[in-house]
């Protein structure tokens, strides 16, 4: 795990996020307000709005939990009401796939018009030159990214993780994208096959002159959770390792989420407890579902985190539950835990809240996968 140590001061360096610019400058005025005034909000900042489950695609590590219900537009109006209401600033849309729909052109035009800053996640395989240029007069350019997903820099790594033979549409689909200004993040996400396509995937995404480049590891819910495993550890690291110097010298931006076990390998036994074992969370980010269930995130999808449904429900009903559940949504102690003297705390804050859940039906829990001390599960 010697790659760690470059990965780690590269993370550690205040890399601005310049694909999130704007929302990030406002949520971040906002936080320190709330934290000068020691506040907890009720409202979201940030919201996921999943608008389909519908997806053209069968990818093999699809974490997406199916469900057959589809909005109506007329539903997704009276949310993005609600949320306006709220104060939401950031709307992620997101699916399945957003471009399944026929009335998604219009539902990014109501998002625009209540002024939120949007991203839309895609696989872009539904664009066309035509869709493009009315996408660029509807966004804030400015502002405003789609994210495309692209796991391959070439059409048979592709084919075997998407099962999709739309490689090069995507690519010229992309390359239109720029043309008309809007900004792109392609989000790279590592399986065991192509994990040693990462560095080539970044070097096409460089060649395309995006904005941003990102890895996700595969993460273990729904088909993810059969792949996590399977990934050798040691190869991504490395590939992760290429990208960072070859980023030093590249205008378009690399970033990296690195999974809990990577930083658990190395973790030492600290004869001092680490502070500050409680974690007190801003209520920052929703998900919502296609059948309108709102959940902090797509990892809590269960019963003690269900917040209530913004097509159902009023305000008042949605921030009463909110109420209820303040303490699960938003603290999180570990003390006595094998944290408190764990040297990684700082890199991972406990790991994966929905994770601990799942496993032990408490958030007050290490993440399952932390194997620091050669110990999968918290003793306490």
């Amino acid at each position: 795990m010697n790659n760690l140590k470059k990965i780690e001061e590269y993370l550690d360096k205040d890399i601005p996020y310049i694909d999130r610019n704007s929302s990030y400058k406002m949520i971040e005025i906002y936080r320190k307000d709330l934290e000068k005034y020691e506040t907890i909000t009720k409202f979201p900042m940030w919201i996921g709005f999943k608008v389909t489950s519908k997806c053209n695609f069968k990818c093999i590590h699809c974490w997406v939990q199916r469900r057959e219900n589809e909005p109506s537009f007329e539903e997704i109006i009276v949310a993005l009401d609600k949320l306006k209401k709220m104060s939401v600033m950031h709307i992620t849309i997101t699916g399945g796939e957003p471009f399944l729909r026929k009335d998604i052109l219009e539902i990014l035009r109501e998002v625009k018009k209540r002024r939120f800053n949007l991203e839309v996640f895609t696989n872009a395989s539904l664009l066309n030159k035509k869709i493009i240029s009315e996408i660029a007069d509807i966004i804030d350019i400015n502002n405003d990214l789609f994210q495309v997903s692209f796991d391959a820099s070439n059409e048979n790594i592709f084919m075997k993780q998407r099962l999709s033979t739309n490689y090069e549409h995507i690519i010229d689909n992309i390359k239109l994208l720029i043309e008309y200004g809007i900004k792109v993040r392609l989000n790279f996400t590592a399986t065991h096959l192509n994990q040693y396509d990462i560095i080539d995937s970044y070097k096409k995404a460089i060649e395309l002159k995006v904005l941003m480049f990102s890895i996700s590891h595969v993460y273990d819910l729904n088909n993810g959770s059969t792949l996590y495993d399977l990934v050798d550890k040691e190869a991504f690291l490395k590939q992760v390792e290429e990208c960072i110097t070859l980023s030093q010298n590249s205008s378009t931006k690399f970033r990296v989420f690195i999974p809990l076990e990577y930083y658990s390998l190395k973790a030492i036994e600290r004869k001092n407890p680490n502070n500050d074992m409680i974690k007190r969370n801003y209520i920052q980010d929703w998900f919502i579902h296609s059948d309108g269930s709102i959940y902090p995130d797509v990892t809590t999808e269960y019963d003690d985190f269900y917040l209530g449904n913004i097509y159902k429900d009023n305000i008042e009903i949605i921030l009463n539950n909110v109420d209820k559940k303040i303490d699960i949504l938003c603290y999180r102690d570990l003390t006595g835990s094998k944290c408190e003297k764990c040297s990684e705390y700082k890199n991972c804050e406990g790991g994966d809240k929905g994770r601990a859940y799942k496993e032990f039906h408490n958030v007050n829990k290490p993440d399952p996968r932390c194997i620091a001390f050669n110990d999968n599960h918290d003793k306490r």
